[in-house]
């Protein structure tokens, strides 16, 4: 519709009074498509649409299809959290279908650069994972995200909606045969399912697995020697490893307690909180990472430090997690202390191996929407604009880091310009961090 409007303004054989009113008219809807762009509730209303979901985001460019992933997985968590899920009874899912009527939905899923390439942050959502367990054992959120379920009917998304209400009795029995087969073997969801769609019995794909000589090296972690191991860490009158236990950890893997590694080992082995972790997470954490001796976990320590450091989505994961685990018990947000001293580890970190590196708006697409590129060293957050985000933050009386914060703010590191010129005021950032543009423009200003 802009670009028809547009085309009506610049075409000079038309009444200069109604080229007027269409250009009124192509301003007003800028406006409205600002508003409409920032506003959570047309983010969220967005994703929800099976046909669109997060992958109509990526020709607005990656910050936003970001934030509209971290948006709709903070609604989906809320919800989920206060609402119990109800029984109710599937219908059959809708066929996708097209009226071919060249209406606003057609255009909406096909504008953009037009060649069909969901490529992209968005194309499938939080999917990926380093961890093989979690990446199969997906939540019905990151099923979602990923286009689990197909596009459905374009103009009716409630259809779809009502068709996956609930599971099929067949995808819970495949899950309860997936857990079983898992238990006693060891492997993955990803190999149990795989085993199970060929063998289709439980007992037939246990046997095959076992005869699978590949299949056998993916899961050599023993069950047995990491519990030794978290006998020897755990608390003596206790069920979990506490601090005394990790402080010991710590110094049989030579690493110190505040190296930035340890959060990525508390992502992997889910850590419930700072210095503790269950025998639950333990064991399944270092299988799925295929380690079960010291030395063999200080080799792993190194690669998840070089994965933080280099790897954008495993650096992200981490990142959002040090939030989830450090947390007090029933606080919604995060000590000001605290997050200050996590941002102190992670932001130098992701910096300087280019998890954080910059990206930079690369121009605009054929509908005027800004694109994003790989940007020149220099041009992006630089070590002493950490020191002035704490600064701000303290000196507004913040007492707290809230989660939306949190997460938006290693994303706005990664998109915001040196000289914080480019920063798009109109986009759903936290007001915590549009506030502190404006702070950081000052300094400049005044040649801090």
């Amino acid at each position: 519709m802009r670009k028809v409007l547009q085309a009506h303004v610049d075409n000079e054989a038309l009444d200069p009074t109604l080229r007027n009113a269409v250009a009124a008219g192509l301003l007003k809807l800028h406006e409205y498509y600002s508003h409409a762009k920032s506003s959570h509730y047309t983010i969220v209303a967005t994703v929800l649409h099976p046909t669109l979901r997060v992958k109509w985001f990526n020709k607005l460019g990656e910050p936003l299809t970001i934030q509209a992933e971290v948006i709709f997985k903070h609604v989906y968590e809320e919800y989920a959290a206060s609402s119990p899920p109800e029984a109710v009874t599937p219908v059959p899912a809708p066929k996708p279908s097209m009226s071919g009527d060249g209406g606003f939905l057609e255009e909406a899923i096909t504008d953009g650069d037009g060649d069909g390439d969901d490529s992209g942050p968005g194309a499938t959502g939080v999917t990926t994972s380093n961890d093989p367990n979690m990446a199969m054992a997906k939540s019905e959120l990151n099923r979602y995200l990923s286009g689990e379920g197909g596009p459905g009917l374009l103009r009716d998304p409630l259809a779809w909606w009502k068709s996956k209400t609930v599971k099929s009795r067949v995808e819970r029995e495949m899950d309860d045969k997936i857990a079983q087969f898992s238990s006693v073997t060891g492997a993955s969801a990803k190999d149990a399912r795989r085993f199970l769609t060929k063998y289709k019995r439980l007992d037939q794909a246990l046997d095959a697995y076992y005869n699978d000589p590949s299949a056998g090296a993916r899961a050599t972690a023993s069950t047995s020697k990491l519990g030794a191991l978290f006998d020897k860490y755990k608390e003596p009158d206790g069920d979990d490893i506490t601090i005394d236990g990790t402080i010991k950890l710590c110094e049989d893997l030579d690493v110190d307690p505040e190296d930035v590694v340890l959060l990525a080992v508390a992502y992997e082995l889910k850590s419930p909180a700072m210095g503790q972790w269950t025998r639950k997470g333990w064991t399944e954490g270092w299988k799925a990472l295929g380690v079960d001796t010291i030395p063999a976990m200080k080799t792993t320590l190194e690669t998840l430090r070089n994965n933080m450091a280099r790897d954008t989505d495993y650096f992200r994961k981490v990142y959002n997690y040090t939030f989830e685990f450090s947390r007090p018990p029933g606080q919604r947000s995060l000590g000001l202390d605290m997050a200050q001293g996590f941002w102190a580890l992670l932001i130098p970190h992701g910096l300087a191996g280019g998890a954080l590196a910059h990206v930079a708006a690369g121009g605009q697409d054929s509908d005027g929407d800004e694109v994003m590129a790989s940007a020149a060293p220099g041009e992006g957050w630089k070590d002493a604009y950490t020191q002035w985000w704490f600064e701000y933050l303290e000196g507004s009386g913040a007492k707290g880091v809230s989660k939306d914060v949190w997460q938006m703010f290693s994303e706005f590191v990664r998109t915001i310009d040196s000289k914080f010129e480019k920063y798009d005021a109109e986009a759903a950032w936290p007001s915590t961090i549009d506030d502190f543009v404006e702070y950081a423009r000052n300094r400049l200003a005044g040649g801090a």
